[in-house]
């Protein structure tokens, strides 16, 4: 999460003290620990399937993608207000892109949706291969085109002789 972010923040991660140390983790008496889902209320707390803010931001890529770049952030800063954040300061279609890929990355943190929106936007393999470890060095995920789509399955080609396997599995 970004500085500034800190109800978001809050809301998703915990800061624990486990009594251990980690090499990639400065302070040793604060791991954050993913609690976005922890029940307070023992049972009975509700998992939304969709969530309004997840159809806002992406109408709000329908209309930057269409142009229409000061509706898109209208949008992007209507979810920003919730959580008491400034307006964007996108102004380009391109910047907006990028104003609306980290917000969707923020406010629907570790909801599923990241890598999806990363390949819907063409940038899966650039923003994958470019991820690093706490000291900084690359990760070398080396994700490869052919890797972001499924393989499919054997017994569906076994069942239609027409299919063929998409192409690197």
């Amino acid at each position: 999460m970004l500085l500034g972010d800190s109800i978001r923040l809050h809301a998703s991660i915990t800061f624990v003290n486990y009594g251990w140390s980690d090499p990639y983790w400065k302070d040793v008496n604060n791991y954050p620990i993913l609690s976005k889902y922890n029940d307070p209320n023992n049972g009975t707390n509700d998992f939304y399937m969709i969530r309004l803010a997840d159809i806002i931001l992406l109408r709000a890529e329908a209309y930057n993608a269409k142009g229409l770049t000061t509706n898109a952030g209208a949008l992007v800063n209507l979810i920003r207000a919730r959580v008491n954040l400034p307006p964007t300061t996108a102004v380009s279609q391109s910047d907006m892109a990028l104003a609306i890929e980290k917000e969707r990355r923020l406010e629907l943190a570790f909801e599923g949706h990241r890598w999806f929106d990363l390949v819907r936007t063409g940038r899966a393999i650039t923003v994958m291969n470019a991820q690093k470890d706490g000291a900084g060095n690359n990760l070398n995920y080396n994700v490869k085109p052919y890797q972001l789509v499924f393989p499919i399955p054997q017994n569906q080609i076994d069942n239609n002789v027409l299919l063929k396997q998409n192409s690197g599995y």
